[in-house]
């Protein structure tokens, strides 16, 4: 998981985006979440309104409703800003953030590769048990 959240603060997620590129041929650029824009590593994780529902519902539900931007720069940002909080309150944020990036890499991955698909509340179910499972 936190290696996912590490390329996703690098920008090295082999978007479909960064795919076209590299020059490697990808039957549709559109993000295979919301079938509405193209997939870039912005779009997929904060823009597109599958993954931002998640990160929405979570931040309404544990995080005081903060951190609502949708671009990953200031969300990330926001993160880092949260040093001067609690410092658990903190780790929280981060472990939730870095849960979601890779749960929603991982649909992404299912469904472009396994032709599987779970709507959101399932996916926000799957971050839950292991932010759960995760969490000192």
């Amino acid at each position: 998981m936190q290696l996912s959240a590490y390329k996703l603060v690098l920008g090295r997620l082999l978007t479909r985006d960064r795919l076209l590129r590299f020059g490697v041929p990808v039957p549709d650029p559109k993000c295979v979440l919301c079938e509405t824009e193209n997939e870039s590593i912005g779009h997929l994780f904060f823009q597109c309104y599958v993954a931002w529902s998640i990160w929405a519902e979570q931040s309404r539900r544990y995080l005081g409703g903060v951190g609502r931007e949708r671009d990953f720069r200031e969300i990330l940002k926001w993160i880092g800003d949260c040093r001067g909080q609690e410092q658990s309150w903190a780790r929280r944020a981060r472990l939730r953030l870095a849960t979601s990036v890779w749960h929603v890499w991982r649909e992404r991955n299912r469904r472009i590769y396994e032709g599987l698909s779970t709507p959101p509340a399932g996916i926000l179910h799957n971050i839950e048990s292991d932010v759960l499972v995760m969490s000192p």
